[in-house]
């Protein structure tokens, strides 16, 4: 077999935290069966069932599992032990081709694409990191993006979720978008999710608020939201199914909740289109707190809408502002959260989608094609 069809994924985050990269991993195998794949990641314990990965083509690697309460020097060891792991691995399996997701990950396809100079490196970022972020952030991650700057020139491939990161990407690093392989590749859950979305014919009081994702009081609106269910007299109700919560988030859901407001476990990536679809409404609550959120369209907006859900954003988070696809379902709608009681009663209907399956734009299938498409070329 060629090493241009034998392709290593790098993403020293666990797999089951982001679903781009669950997805990746189900659809291009898949449709590259030709191709041999290994991934090389981290396991970490945070209630949500281990992504094992459909394909025969597939091996996925955990080189460590992480660790809540691990001091500095442990912290380091750990990522000592992964990339050292991750580059015997890589000469092991001797990939033509190497994915990497953000620059956490980078440090053993930095290192390959040294060693061996006709591979063909493609860079996915999950996240914008502005440069204050950068300077405050750990310094191993500095120290790798040092790296990085030797990379970029060199990759076949450098992607963000939106135009408006990967404008401030460029800016940060003084590059010039023609002189680089630059691309946009949305995160967008599958296809498969449309043939599970439900269409209401009319929504019976309490309106069903569901929020999925992360939580904590200074990076999202779920105070503000919590006290607004509590006031509505019985019109709203609120569930949420958060695998990452502030302590101080749960004891104080934990005092206020009751009918009205619900706690419930995680929630797997594969079981989001059989659970939302019972809900009227999915909120975002980000505040907005750091450049990442502002310069933002969740992979949540997308997910919601996709299993037919009204969505309410924060108006500080300018990256929903331009996804507002009501000719595909219910609508996108920018909300003040600090001024809730301000808002009119709200009675969503869900409406069937009134485009051919296939004619739906907010798809893995349809983002991820170009990245499948470079594969193959650069198998050739």
């Amino acid at each position: 077999m060629s090493s241009n069809k034998r392709i290593s994924i790098i993403h020293f985050q666990p797999l089951e935290a982001y679903p781009p990269v669950m997805n990746v991993l189900q659809l291009l195998p898949a449709q590259m069966p030709d191709y041999k794949w290994q991934v090389f990641t981290s396991q970490k314990s945070i209630g949500l069932k281990l992504f094992l990965g459909d394909g025969v083509n597939l091996r996925i690697n955990r080189l460590i599992t992480q660790e809540r309460s691990l001091g500095r020097l442990s912290r380091l060891l750990r990522y000592f032990t992964f990339n050292l792991s991750a580059i015997i691995k890589l000469l092991r399996f001797r990939p033509g081709q190497i994915i990497y997701f953000e620059t956490i990950s980078a440090f053993p396809a930095i290192f390959y694409k040294w060693l061996f100079p006709k591979t063909r490196v493609y860079i996915h970022y999950h996240e914008y990191t502005s440069q204050e972020e950068q300077v405050n952030g750990m310094v191993l991650t500095r120290l790798i993006h040092k790296s990085e700057k030797w990379l970029y020139p060199r990759a076949q491939w450098i992607s963000h979720t939106n135009s408006r990161r990967m404008q401030l990407f460029l800016e940060d690093e003084h590059l010039v978008a023609s002189d680089l392989s630059t691309r946009i590749m949305p995160n967008y859950p599958p296809e498969a999710w449309l043939k599970m979305r439900q269409a209401k014919t009319e929504t019976v009081r309490p309106v069903k608020l569901v929020y999925v994702g992360s939580l904590g009081f200074n990076s999202t609106y779920i105070r503000e939201v919590c006290e607004w269910v509590q006031r509505s007299d019985g019109r709203y109700s609120l569930d949420i199914y958060s695998y990452q919560m502030e302590e101080e988030v749960r004891r104080y859901i934990g005092e206020i909740g009751g009918q009205a407001i619900k706690l419930h476990r995680p929630i797997n990536y594969t079981e989001i289109p059989k659970v939302l679809p019972e809900y009227d409404i999915g909120l975002i609550l980000y505040k907005g707190h750091i450049p990442n959120y502002i310069h933002n369209a969740p992979n949540k907006l997308f997910e919601y809408h996709i299993c037919g859900l009204s969505i309410w954003y924060p108006e500080e988070m300018e990256g929903c502002h331009s996804v507002d696809p009501t000719d595909f379902g219910p609508p996108i709608i920018c909300v003040n959260f600090k001024k809730l009681d301000q808002m009119a009663p709200v009675m969503p209907n869900k409406k069937k989608l009134s485009v051919a399956y296939n004619n739906y734009p907010y798809t893995c299938q349809k983002s991820l094609t170009p990245i499948m498409e470079a594969l193959i070329k650069g198998a050739l």
